[in-house]
């Protein structure tokens, strides 16, 4: 009989310890799908924007999606060189935008053209470092993103 109780007591225990140490599931809508282009140096761009988008896709929050987005982050990057082309690091300027789509309802209801570029300005943003801080300098800009804009947004949705 000790043995069935022992047996007992370490089950509930268990189930007790699993639903406390559980989280709560995350809400699977992102809150911002976001997309994401790249123009600048070749042999820069394509580096800048996996790391723009891993970024972005650590923040829980946010899809990285060109399908219907909230918001179009457009990144420059460049390498900085001297007047004797010696390379000496890196700019990167982030312009984000948000896409019109009230736009696009009210001129579909209407019948009239829709420009899919219709955008309002957003933030921008300006980085300069040295090449092997292109990582670095990427995790800082969607962290303002994520500060200065995605944060009203979370706000506005939690109200």
């Amino acid at each position: 009989m000790p043995k069935l109780i022992s047996l007992a007591t370490l089950i509930l225990l268990f189930a007790l310890t699993s639903k406390v140490g559980a989280q709560q599931p995350k809400s699977s809508d992102p809150i911002a799908k976001v997309a994401v282009s790249i123009s600048g140096s070749e042999n820069l761009k394509g580096e800048v924007k996996s790391y723009l988008s891993r970024e972005l896709r650590s923040l829980n929050d946010v899809l990285v999606s060109e399908q219907d987005p909230d918001y179009e982050m457009d990144a420059i990057v460049l390498e900085l060189a001297t007047l004797d082309y010696s390379k000496v690091g890196v700019a990167i300027s982030v312009n984000v935008l948000k896409p019109l789509k009230s736009f696009r309802r009210v001129a579909n209801e209407r019948g009239a053209p829709y420009d899919s570029s219709f955008s309002i300005f957003i933030f921008s943003w300006l980085r300069v470092g040295n090449s092997s801080d292109l990582r670095l300098i990427c995790q800082g800009l969607i962290a303002d993103f994520d500060n200065q804009v995605l944060d009203h947004d979370r706000k506005r949705i939690n109200r």
